[in-house]
């Protein structure tokens, strides 16, 4: 509900665990600016920015893990 409420507002969200339950709690109004979202991201754009870009993508046969398991690891 906190999730949907805050596209539009700014909202605190926090965990009751006596309850079992997330509460949310509005922000006063005029405190912050009104929430900016960024354009929808590309499924493409996604898969690069979680593993590409980190090294993590296994992309071909001649990969340092493929090679490794493969048991041709020069190291």
């Amino acid at each position: 509900m906190a999730l949907i409420e805050a596209m539009d507002a700014w909202f605190r969200m926090y965990a009751d665990r006596a309850n079992n339950a997330y509460k949310n709690y509005p922000a006063p109004v005029g405190r912050y600016g009104d929430p900016t979202w960024p354009e929808p991201f590309k499924p493409a754009q996604i898969i690069r920015m979680a593993f590409r870009d980190k090294d993590r993508l296994i992309d071909s046969t001649d990969h340092v893990l493929v090679q490794k398991w493969a048991g041709r690891d020069k190291g």
